[in-house]
């Protein structure tokens, strides 16, 4: 049976509703949308991270040197926005599969044992990042206070771990979603 020919009612009466979700995704579905409104705005992020790191730090350099009076505020901001550059980024290089990875041995695997071996490894992840979402979140609502120089609430400085582990759990989920998917097709399922 393939994916087009599943209606919601065959998943009512027990077809499995991982074939309804692909009919779904075919047509563009609304998880489509969802993932493309969160890649662009995680992407939006990060070069809007680095733009106000980038003046922040020239702008330090021009008042040092031309005027003789370094700014006070920019340490702490280049280190947020470091932050959000590399949480925010770290679930970007996620999603686009660009994390460092040793495949000596899995490249002499056949592809159809990549799959399982990469799927396996998502899912052997997941805990993990689930774990640094949990931190992160703890970490959150514990943070009391405000920053030195800036004076933003300690929240906002650790609110880019918490986003960060959960775009990494989140596109974990999706990537496993979609090797699960693979492997089904492989094996014509």
């Amino acid at each position: 049976m393939y994916p087009s020919e599943i209606s919601e009612d065959d998943v009512q009466r027990g077809a499995p509703s991982i074939f309804l979700d692909m009919r779904l995704e075919e047509e563009g579905s609304v998880l489509d949308k969802i993932v493309k409104i969160i890649n662009g705005c995680s992407d939006a992020w990060i070069v809007i991270s680095l733009a106000i790191m980038l003046v922040s730090i020239v702008l330090d350099v021009l008042t040092r040197e031309l005027l003789n009076s370094p700014l006070t505020w920019h340490l702490e901001m280049s280190q947020y926005m470091l932050i959000n550059m590399t949480y925010i980024g770290a679930a970007v290089a996620h999603r686009h599969n660009q994390h460092i990875s040793i495949n000596t041995l899995t490249s002499r695997l056949s592809e159809t044992r990549q799959k399982y071996v990469g799927l396996f490894g998502k899912l052997l992840l997941l805990p993990f990042l689930l774990l640094l979402t949990y931190s992160g979140y703890d970490m959150l609502f514990q943070a009391r206070g405000l920053t030195p120089s800036l004076r933003l609430p300690m929240w906002s400085y650790y609110s880019p771990i918490f986003i960060g582990s959960v775009l990494l759990c989140f596109y974990s989920i999706l990537a496993s979603i979609k090797d699960i998917r693979a492997i089904l097709k492989a094996n014509g399922g």
